[in-house]
């Protein structure tokens, strides 16, 4: 697979504390196709008991990348997450990990995207996602 840049993107806001916390932000060049990518780097504290990137921290890299992504295509600061159906595919062991979000479709109110995560090291898809994106009105 091919490696993105990893020149992080500046957002045109503040990115949550816990965002900056696990060491995530968004690239500045989305992989091939993608609307937005997020990156996350190996981290022994972000490891669980059986010695992979623990699942929650996979999926917030996801909402990441798929929030950016939707805020985007929504042409809105505001968007939340409304649902995600997550399959983990493969243990994320190596790293760096990076989140894709593809769309799938765009409405007036809400986007739907495909988002997956790449071991890069590892060179396969860990988990992907399935979510749905809607846009805060009134913010």
């Amino acid at each position: 697979m091919k490696r993105l840049p990893t020149t992080p993107t500046e957002l045109p806001y503040e990115p949550l504390r816990y965002i900056r916390h696990l060491g995530m932000h968004v690239l500045a060049e989305p992989g091939e196709g993608a609307v937005a990518s997020a990156r996350l780097e190996h981290r022994e504290d972000l490891l669980n008991r059986a010695g992979f990137i623990q699942g929650g921290v996979l999926v917030t890299l996801m909402d990441l990348a798929g929030g950016v992504a939707a805020a985007r295509l929504a042409e809105t600061e505001f968007v939340a997450t409304a649902d995600m159906a997550t399959h983990f595919v493969a243990p994320a062991i190596e790293g760096p990990f990076v989140a894709h979000a593809y769309l799938i479709r765009a409405g007036r109110r809400q986007v739907v995207l495909r988002i997956e995560v790449i071991d890069e090291g590892a060179d396969r898809v860990v988990t992907t996602s399935t979510a749905t994106f809607v846009r805060l009105e009134g913010r």
